[in-house]
Formats: structure tokens, sequence, C-alpha cells
């Protein structure tokens, strides 16, 4: 496992640990709600630093990943890795300025009903940007 990698599996756990945390005090726990997301309102749900949100089946795995790639480029990211087949697809990213951890990806694979997508943002993820990404991921799909 490299270091990358070991960050993110830690940085994911401190998080499960301040959820669990929080669902013993009686705070709700970590109850992630769905939003509804670009003009058809695809329903995309925020969750330990990723979202992630299930197309319908017509929205073909290729095309969330070339719609990603121009929604990343509008945004002012320029693409660092992608790799893609007909049943998933990776566009890592970085935007400048970017600290050497940091970075973006979009995923999307196929699944029984459809095609998932997901967004994190590296480290620890930031929904707001995550969320504006999959609106121009969708606006691209004309969803």
């Amino acid at each position: 496992m490299n270091a990358h990698r070991a960050w993110r599996a830690g940085a994911r756990m401190c998080g499960l640990l301040i959820c669990g945390c929080v669902g013993v005090s009686g705070g709700g726990g970590c109850q992630a709600v769905p939003q509804p997301q670009g003009r058809t309102g695809v329903q995309a749900t925020y969750s330990l630093g990723t979202l992630r949100a299930e197309l319908p089946a017509e929205v073909s795995v290729m095309a969330v990943a070339a719609a990603s790639e121009a929604a990343l480029l509008a945004k002012g990211y320029s693409i660092v890795r992608r790799t893609q087949s007909a049943e998933s697809a990776e566009v890592v990213s970085r935007r400048s300025g970017d600290g050497w951890l940091e970075s973006t990806t979009i995923a999307s694979w196929v699944t029984a009903t459809g095609t998932a997508a997901s967004i994190r943002r590296d480290p620890l993820g930031d929904e707001a940007e995550s969320r504006s990404i999959m609106d121009e991921v969708l606006v691209r799909l004309g969803r």
C-alpha cells in the first residue's frame, strides 16, 4: 500500500470513528441524505468525503467519463490520469495550486440498475465542490 492510499484509509477511519462517537452520544449518527442534482433531480448522497449518484441505464460509463473530463477542464482542473473500459472509468485531476495530496477523482461503473458515479475531493472531501462538479457533469449528460 503506498503512502497516499494509507493516508486516505486513515482519514476514512477517522471519519468513521467521529461518526461513531456522534451516533453513540445521541447526535443521530452519520445519516447521509440524498439531495437532487442537475435538471432532472438525480439523487446524490454525500458520505465520508464522497458524493455518489445512480444514473439511468441509458447513460454509459464512457459518456460519464467524457462528461467528467469536459466538466473538470471547464472548471480549470487539469487531467492527471484517466482509465476507462466498458464497465468502469476513473478520471483523476488537480487544480492549479493544489498541494501534493490534493486531487479530485471521478469514478463511474456499471451497476445492476444503471451506472453509478462518484466524486471525491482528496484528502478530506469537499461537499460543495463535489456537488458543483456533479452538476457540471450532469449538464453535459443532458440531465
